[in-house]
C-alpha cells in the first residue's frame, strides 16, 4: 500500500511554529489507500478522512485537531519530517511523533512538562455514535472512561487506542483524551476503516438486577440507591451510609459500586449531571433514590457565566429526576440541594447556590410530582452550621457526613415511616452476588468501576517460589493502567485464596476504567469469584454469573432478596 507525503504549501518550516493557522500556510497532507490526513502549520493533526467521512473537528471556537494541553496550549515548533513518512514536533509541554503507516496513524506522545499533560483530540461534531467498554454511546457528545473506543458515521469507523477517557460537550464538541504522567511516553493509534457488521450492536453487558421488593426480611427493608459524584462515595463518603443505617436500620443500599465500608451505591467520581444522565440505563431499578449532583457542572471561572451555568445545571438535574421517575419500581426520589463548598473558587459555591434557588422555584411551580419527588434541603442548614467550611470543604469530613445523615434520615422517616426494628432475613433468603469474572474470556465481564473488590479462588497448586496473583488492566496503558501484585500466603492446596483491593480513584490521573485480568505467577488458580466488596469484608460462596448467596450471613445495609 502506498504512502504519499505532500508539502501543502511553499511556506518554510520556520513558519510552522508561528501563530495558529488552519494549515493553508504550511504543513503536509498525507494520502494512503486507506485515508487522507493533514498536519497543519501548527503541528496539529487537523484532518483525518476515510470513505468520505472527516473524523477530526476543524479549528473554530476550539483549537481543533489534536494537541498537548495543560494550563494552556500552543503550536508544535521545530516541525520536521523523519524517516519518510513521519513528522515530529515539540513545544513546552512535550513532543509528538506522527507515524503515517499504510492503514493507521500512530501518534507517539511524550510529556516533557513538570506535571501531567493532556493529549486532546477534538472529534468532528457530525460523528453519530461511539462504542467503548462493549457499550454503544449515542447521541454524541458523550462521556466515558475507556482505553479503546470506536467512533462512527455513515458506515465508516475510527478506532482509537491508548486513551483515558472521552468527554463533552466542550463548546458543543466531543473530546477524546489521553492523560500522560510526567516523563511518560504513550502510543496513541488511530485506525480509520469501514465499520464492521454488528459493530454498533455490541453484546449486552452483564446487568445488575435486584429483587427490590424488600420481602427477603421481616419487617421489609427499604431499598435506597444513592446516586451522584465523588461526594456520594469517595474518602469518607461510605461513612454517610453507615450514619444513615445507624439512624434508619431498615435501609438496604442498592447499586453497582462499592466503597471502603462495602455499602453499595451509584456514585462515580468526577461525574457531571450529563454523565449521570448518560449512565442512567446502568443505574439499577429501585423504589427509592437519593440524587445529589451538580457541583462539577458549576466550577465556573467568570461571574458572567453564573446565570447561564446555573440555569443549565437546574435544567439537567430536572431531566435526571424525570429519568429516574421512569424506572419501573420507583416510588420516591429524594433530590438533595447541591452542597455549599469551601474551595479556592468561590464562584463554584455561588453557582451551586443559584442552581438550588432555581430548583426550589421549580418545586414551588409544581414541576415535580409532589407524591414522588422530595426536596432534601442541605444548603440552608449547612450554611447555618457554625464553622461549616472545614467540615464540608468540597468532600465532607466524617463530621460533615454525619450532619448530612441527620438531614436525610429525617426526610426518610417523614416520607417512608420505616420500622424501628432491624429487619431479620427470612429462611431461604440471601444476598445477590454478581461474579464479574468471565472464565472463557479470561477477564472480567464488564469494565470494573472504581471502588473496592474481593477476589477469591481455589489454589490448585503452587509451582514456584513467592507465588502471587496480579490484577492488571486488559487494555489500558500508561498513567491510569492498573498492575497490582497480590502475594499469595499459600493455604493447603485446594483451598480458597482471598484478597481485597482498591482500584484507585477513576479518572484521567489515576485509574482508567477497564476490563481487568488476573495473572497467576508461580501458582495455578481456579473457580475465580470477582465481586464488589461486601460490608464487613464478607466473602461470598462461589457461583457463576448472578446468583443468590444463601450461606453467607447478610450484613446490615445489604439488600436481602427472597
Amino acid at each position: 500500500m502506498r504512502v504519499a507525503l505532500v508539502l501543502m504549501a511553499v511556506a518554510s518550516l520556520a513558519q510552522a511554529g508561528s501563530e495558529w493557522a488552519d494549515g493553508d500556510g504550511g504543513g503536509w497532507e498525507v494520502r494512503t489507500d486507506a485515508y487522507t490526513a493533514r498536519i497543519g502549520a501548527n503541528g496539529y493533526l487537523m484532518g483525518l478522512r476515510a470513505g468520505g467521512v472527516e473524523f477530526v473537528a476543524p479549528a473554530g471556537q476550539t483549537p481543533g485537531g489534536c494537541y498537548l494541553c495543560m494550563e494552556g496550549h500552543g503550536p508544535l515548533t521545530n516541525l520536521r519530517r523523519e524517516g519518510g513518512n513521519a513528522v515530529r514536533g515539540d513545544n513546552r509541554w512535550g513532543e509528538i511523533l506522527y507515524d503515517f503507516q499504510p492503514d493507521r496513524v500512530v501518534c507517539t506522545v511524550t510529556n516533557r512538562y513538570d506535571g501531567a499533560v493532556a493529549f486532546y483530540l477534538i472529534l468532528n461534531q457530525e460523528l453519530t455514535a461511539a462504542v467503548a467498554n462493549r457499550r454503544k454511546y449515542e447521541p454524541l457528545p458523550t462521556s466515558f472512561q475507556a482505553a479503546n473506543s470506536v467512533w462512527f458515521k455513515d458506515g465508516q469507523a475510527l478506532e482509537i487506542s491508548g486513551g483515558n477517557r472521552a468527554w463533552g460537550p466542550w463548546q458543543e464538541h466531543q473530546v477524546w483524551e489521553a492523560r500522560l504522567a510526567k516523563d511518560e511516553t504513550r502510543a496513541v493509534t488511530l485506525i480509520p476503516r469501514a465499520a464492521r457488521p454488528n459493530e454498533l450492536t455490541p453484546p449486552e453487558p452483564m446487568k445488575f438486577v435486584f429483587d427490590v421488593s424488600g420481602n427477603g426480611t421481616a419487617p421489609p427493608q427499604i431499598p435506597l440507591c444513592m446516586i451522584g459524584d465523588s461526594i456520594t462515595w469517595w474518602r469518607h463518603g461510605d461513612q454517610w451510609r453507615q450514619y444513615l443505617l445507624d439512624r434508619v436500620p431498615a435501609l438496604a443500599f442498592v447499586g453497582t459500586h462499592t466503597a471502603v465500608l462495602g455499602y453499595s451505591h451509584a456514585g462515580e467520581g468526577g461525574n457531571s449531571i450529563d454523565q449521570v444522565i448518560a449512565r442512567m440505563p446502568e443505574i439499577p431499578d429501585c423504589p427509592h433514590y437519593h440524587l445529589l449532583i451538580g457541583t462539577n457542572n458549576n466550577n465556573i471561572a467568570k461571574i458572567e457565566e453564573l446565570e447561564a451555568r446555573s440555569q443549565r445545571a437546574a435544567q439537567k438535574i430536572e431531566e435526571a429526576v424525570n429519568l429516574l421517575l421512569q424506572k419501573p419500581s420507583v416510588r420516591k426520589v429524594f433530590l438533595g440541594s447541591i452542597l455549599p463548598c469551601a474551595t479556592k473558587n468561590p464562584l463554584r459555591d455561588q453557582t451551586n447556590a443559584a442552581t438550588n434557588a432555581i430548583l426550589r422555584q421549580r418545586f414551588a411551580e409544581g414541576a415535580f410530582p409532589a407524591d414522588k419527588v422530595v426536596w432534601v434541603e442541605y444548603e440552608k442548614p449547612v450554611r447555618a452550621w457554625p464553622g461549616w467550611e472545614p467540615k464540608i470543604e468540597l468532600h465532607p469530613l466524617k463530621e460533615g457526613y454525619e450532619f448530612l445523615a441527620d438531614i436525610l434520615a429525617e426526610a426518610i422517616r417523614r416520607e417512608l415511616t420505616p420500622p424501628a426494628e432491624t429487619p431479620a432475613p427470612k429462611p431461604g433468603s440471601g444476598v445477590r452476588v454478581h461474579n464479574l469474572w468471565d472464565p472463557a474470556a479470561g477477564e472480567t465481564r464488564v469494565p470494573v468501576i472504581a471502588g473496592w473488590y474481593t477476589v477469591s479462588c481455589d489454589l490448585v497448586r503452587v509451582t514456584g517460589p513467592e507465588p502471587k496473583i496480579v490484577v492488571r488492566s486488559a487494555t489500558a496503558q500508561g498513567q491510569g493502567a492498573m498492575r497490582l501484585p497480590q502475594a499469595v500466603a499459600p493455604p493447603p492446596e485446594g483451598q480458597r485464596v482471598v484478597f481485597r483491593f482498591y482500584t484507585r480513584e477513576e479518572g484521567s490521573k489515576a485509574y482508567i476504567r477497564d476490563f481487568l485480568k488476573l495473572e497467576a505467577e508461580n501458582c495455578e488458580i481456579d473457580r475465580i469469584l470477582f465481586e464488589k466488596m461486601r460490608p464487613d469484608e464478607r466473602v461470598s460462596i462461589f457461583g457463576e454469573g448472578a446468583y443468590i448467596d444463601r450461606t453467607t450471613p447478610p450484613a446490615p445495609g445489604e439488600l436481602v432478596e427472597p
